[in-house]
């Protein structure tokens, strides 16, 4: 999908829906003078980290076994920064007290970065499913996207209510462990983020799947 004489080509066209975006939210700056909205430039941005990473990780594959150190820092990069294709979705909730303009503006807006980063990201997921099946009988594979899908729905719920990032896995890990070791250890506190992770989980991971047998049959 990536590699080959489309390469170009394809990255291209998956840029249009962020020009789109973009486009919409400069609308938006110039009516009302407003910048509330420009960290959707950043968390785009950190979307399209994960499709980054696949590539490369796909160039590596072709002259290096996926167990190498290589590829093993590749896997662990995408499945840290996977998260951020998705978790544009949460962004819904600084609608509150946005009231520069109409609100279906602002919607719409939204809707349109989200769109954009779910592109990017199941692209990357679906390019991964790929690699494995090379490799992997079909359940293992499932359940390896299962457990991807799984810890990018709770780093999505770190992301949004304990306000940590991907690049805090490097700069900050004894932190990260010992929240998350909390949480696993005391569920009955943190009652929320199983809820939020499942949903999360349940809705990112069963429209993977649908996309995974629907291009399969073509």
């Amino acid at each position: 999908m990536f590699l080959g004489k489309k390469y170009q080509e394809t990255f291209t066209v998956l840029l249009i829906p962020a020009f789109v975006a973009i486009s919409l939210l400069v609308v938006r700056i110039a009516a009302t003078d407003s910048t509330r909205y420009l960290f959707l430039v950043w968390n785009l941005l950190l979307g399209f980290i994960p499709l980054l990473i696949l590539v490369l990780l796909r160039i590596y594959l072709k002259t290096k076994l996926w167990r190498s150190v290589g590829g093993l820092l590749l896997t662990f990069a995408f499945v840290a920064f996977l998260p951020n294709s998705f978790y544009i979705m949460t962004d819904y909730t600084h609608l509150r007290g946005a009231s520069e303009v109409n609100v279906n503006y602002d919607i719409l807006m939204i809707n349109a970065f989200v769109f954009a980063g779910l592109l990017w990201g199941y692209c990357a997921t679906l390019e991964f499913h790929k690699e494995l099946r090379k490799r992997l009988p079909e359940i293992q594979a499932l359940i390896i996207m299962g457990a991807i899908f799984l810890a990018s729905s709770f780093a999505i719920y770190l992301g949004r209510f304990v306000r940590w990032n991907s690049w805090d896995i490097l700069v900050q890990p004894a932190a990260i462990i010992f929240d998350v070791s909390e949480q696993v250890i005391n569920p009955n506190m943190h009652s929320n983020a199983y809820l939020y992770t499942s949903a999360f989980f349940i809705v990112l991971f069963s429209l993977h799947y649908t996309l995974w047998r629907l291009l399969r049959k073509r």
